[in-house]
């Protein structure tokens, strides 16, 4: 326990850890039961919680934990298509008959989360160059004439680009580990600085484009809590919609090329860390940093 009663800041991190694990299970559960958007939003929720429990355990529990081991209805537009005449037979099953066929050029790529999930995603960005608008609704996905899972496509108007997914690719791999927690004091502020390891592994036959994504702690009065991520290897990305938009808000982002077979010791590392500085009257979740 800790001063007041309070449980301590190891068992506070403890008790999140905890939460997080129920989480997980609730999204794989989700999952199974095709709510996507439900299991997504809970995925976020559970590793908020183990972002947050970085903040109190002990640097060596960290460490040790982290070792590799085995939309709603509404208003919106009417879209009329004109595919001719068509002939359908008579049976009371279900049928399923095309109306229009686009032919989009996609550019594919890769993302990485790995503080979400280890899994690596595959994508493509398109550009809806056809007169058609298409709506919102459940799209099924199919790569090489492969199922790879189904999708929810937004609304896009003509001309618009958009992204969809194709389900995950088992040949890239990604983790993420803390490597070093050290907590010192800088002009009577408190300065927590984390390091931490993004490992990238491909079992792939080409080289690939791949995104990865993470984040630090976001403070919304900046006057209460300063973060800086220092030395991060390679380069966070420079394109101009991310630097706008997200590099602001505490998001990470790399764009990396992977070479085939580039796993193991020869796996593509990204290395960053974060400074968190704070008054030292400041707490966390209510406990004074230690």
């Amino acid at each position: 326990m800790g001063p007041g009663g309070m449980p301590s800041a190891t068992a506070y991190a403890r008790d999140l850890e905890k939460l997080s694990k129920d989480l997980r299970r609730q999204v794989a559960d989700n999952y199974r039961e095709k709510k996507e958007q439900a299991a997504g939003d809970l995925a976020n929720n559970a590793a908020a919680l183990e972002q947050f429990r970085d903040l109190f355990a002990a640097k060596e529990e960290l460490i040790a934990a982290a070792a590799p081991a085995a939309g709603g209805a509404g208003e919106g537009p009417s879209v009329t298509y004109k595919p001719g005449k068509l002939s359908i037979p008579s049976r009371n099953d279900e049928q399923v008959i095309e109306i229009v066929r686009l032919n989009l050029k996609p550019k594919f790529y890769y993302k990485a989360v790995p503080v979400l999930t280890p899994n690596v995603y595959r994508l493509a960005d398109l550009t809806n160059d056809e007169k058609n608008v298409l709506l919102p609704g459940d799209a099924t996905m199919y790569l090489n004439g492969d199922f790879v899972g189904q999708t929810r496509l937004p609304l896009v108007a003509a001309g618009k680009p958009f992204t969809v997914g194709f389900g995950v690719d088992p040949q890239l791999q990604v983790s993420r580990i803390l490597v070093d927690k050290t907590r010192t004091t800088q002009g009577g502020n408190q300065v927590l600085t984390f390091k931490y390891r993004i490992m990238l592994s491909s079992y792939k036959q080409a080289a690939v484009p791949v995104q990865v994504w993470d984040r630090t702690p976001h403070a919304e009065t900046a006057q209460t809590l300063a973060i800086n991520v220092i030395n991060p290897k390679p380069a966070l990305s420079d394109d101009a919609l991310y630097v706008r938009d997200e590099k602001t808000r505490g998001i990470l982002r790399w764009d990396v090329n992977i070479d085939p077979k580039q796993h193991g010791e020869k796996a593509l590392f990204i290395d960053y860390e974060f400074k968190m500085e704070l008054d030292k009257n400041v707490n966390i979740g209510g406990f004074l940093a230690k």
